[in-house]
Parts: structure tokens; C-alpha cells; sequence
């Protein structure tokens, strides 16, 4: 691509007389939205065409994340611009995308052009599913939705990142995710070394890995607020991630002292945005 992704797809794909994209459009906090284009690039790329688009989304000289690379993004979202270079070299014949309601129902389908139906159906997904609030509050509650949204905490981690944005600075975040399957990679603790967010940016710089930037996100989220999270993983494992662990809700409001904030019951599929105020 014009940013340097080498784009290596399956051979089927490629020998393909017709590819048809089938997935679902829900929100990303690297890519803005899944569905459409993610269905090749990762879905059947190689692990470095993966790698190479990902790491887009980390400036190796601030070790922050680029402007643009967040939920609900795609204008001047750079993962997604490379995505969508890298598959219009395929150039797939038709696309098929769902949205899904809280019962894992379908509720919406977008059907048509490759790129265009997927970003209409990401527009009106935005437009249903934004919460425009006015201001940041102390505390926020938000919850992964329930299973399978909080299948483990790298999967969890994404309700953490959008409802991120409703805190203060120095506010405190009670995270609720059951995580029956674990942190989601058995090397996901290898970036929690001393040296705080920092430590795990150079990692990515010398070795990047789309869980690696997950960890780092972490971090930085545990650096900026209070992070308490229920779950089922062992507390140790918990504390070593900068977290705090408890096991039940009560046990977190508990220990909490803040009673100003908001309550997100589906993290995932909730977009908070923080009105800008008219001069």
C-alpha cells in the first residue's frame, strides 16, 4: 500500500472468480468499525500484512496512539485507509453486513458495493448507537455487555477504551467483566514489565503486536485513572496488570468514594461523546 502494508492474502481469495464479504459492523477502537473491509485484512491476511496495518496506529516517536484511531472513526483514521487500500487491491464482488441486537439478533443488513454499503451501515450504526453527554464525571461503571463480549480481557479491554473518555483525569473506573477465558493470550502478561506504559511503547517499537498495543492501552488507562475491575481472573494476575481486583460489584462501589459518574450496562456497543461547546 502507499503506507508500506504488505498485502499477502489467501490464495483462494485471490484465484477467486467472485469474494463476497459477510460479517457484522460494530464498533473498533483501532479500526473505528469492524465489518467490511476487516473481513480480508485480518480476516484472511497474513500475520505480517496484519502486523505492518496495526502498527499504523502507533506513533513510534510520541509512543501514543495516532489522532484518528478511535471508535467510531474512519475519516482520517489510518488502519482504515490502509484496509481499505489493501483490499480494493482484491476488489471484492459484493458485500454482505449485519448488525446485531443485544440478543445477538439480526437487526439491521447492509448489502451492496464493498465500501459503500459497509460505510452506510456504519454511519447509521454511529448515528443509533452515540451517547452525546456534556461533560466528564469521577466516576464511570461499564460493563463488556455479558458474555460473549466479555469472553476474556482483551476482548473486554474495548468497552474499557470507549467509556475511557467519559472519566476526569485521576477518575475512577469500575470495570465489569467475567473473563471465564482468561486475559485472551497466554504471553499477554509478557508486556506488563517495570517501567510502566512507557516500558511496553518501546516493546512495541521493537516488536510490534496488535495485543502488545492492547497492554499498553491498559497501562496508560491505569496510569490516568483508578481501575477496578470484577471478574473471575486471579486477583495477582489482576493487580499485575495495575488493576485493582474485586469480585463482586458491591465490593467495588465499596471501595470507591466517588458517586457522580455514569453507568454503561453495554460498553461495547456504546459510543460516548462529549458535546463541544458552542462559542
Amino acid at each position: 500500500t502507499a503506507r508500506g502494508t504488505e498485502v499477502v492474502l489467501n490464495r483462494k481469495l485471490v484465484e477467486a472468480d467472485h469474494v463476497i464479504v459477510v460479517g457484522a459492523i460494530s464498533f473498533h477502537y483501532i479500526a473505528g468499525f469492524s465489518g467490511g473491509r476487516k473481513a480480508i485484512l485480518p480476516g484472511c491476511a497474513a500475520e505480517r500484512s496484519i502486523q505492518a496495518n496495526h502498527l499504523l496506529s502507533f506513533d513510534r516517536q510520541t509512543l501514543e496512539k495516532r489522532a484518528g484511531i478511535v471508535s467510531g472513526c474512519l475519516d482520517g483514521n489510518v488502519v482504515h485507509q490502509d484496509m481499505e487500500e489493501a483490499v480494493g487491491m482484491l476488489n471484492p464482488s459484493f458485500l454482505v453486513n449485519t448488525v446485531l441486537n443485544r440478543d445477538n439478533e439480526i437487526a439491521a443488513v447492509y448489502a451492496g458495493d464493498w465500501r459503500e454499503a459497509h460505510r452506510r451501515g456504519c454511519a447509521e450504526y454511529k448515528a443509533k448507537h452515540a451517547l452525546s453527554v456534556n461533560e466528564r464525571r469521577p466516576l464511570v461503571i461499564v460493563s463488556a455487555g455479558g458474555a460473549p463480549k466479555d469472553i476474556n480481557l482483551i476482548q473486554s479491554h474495548k468497552a474499557m477504551e470507549q467509556s475511557a473518555g467519559l472519566l476526569e483525569e485521576g477518575g475512577t473506573m469500575i470495570a465489569l467483566a467475567k473473563c471465564a477465558g482468561g486475559l485472551g493470550r497466554d504471553d499477554f502478561l509478557r508486556w506488563f514489565v517495570e517501567g510502566g506504559s512507557s516500558a511496553t511503547a518501546r516493546m512495541l517499537v521493537e516488536d510490534y503486536k496488535i495485543n502488545g498495543q492492547t497492554a499498553w492501552g491498559l497501562r496508560r488507562k491505569a496510569e490516568r485513572f483508578r481501575l477496578l475491575l470484577v471478574s473471575t481472573l486471579e486477583a495477582e494476575t489482576v493487580r499485575r496488570m495495575g488493576l485493582e481486583p474485586h469480585p463482586t460489584l458491591g465490593s467495588a462501589l465499596a471501595a470507591v468514594t466517588a458517586q457522580d459518574g455514569y453507568i454503561l450496562p453495554y460498553g461495547l456497543t456504546t459510543l460516548p461523546e462529549i458535546k463541544t461547546p458552542v462559542v
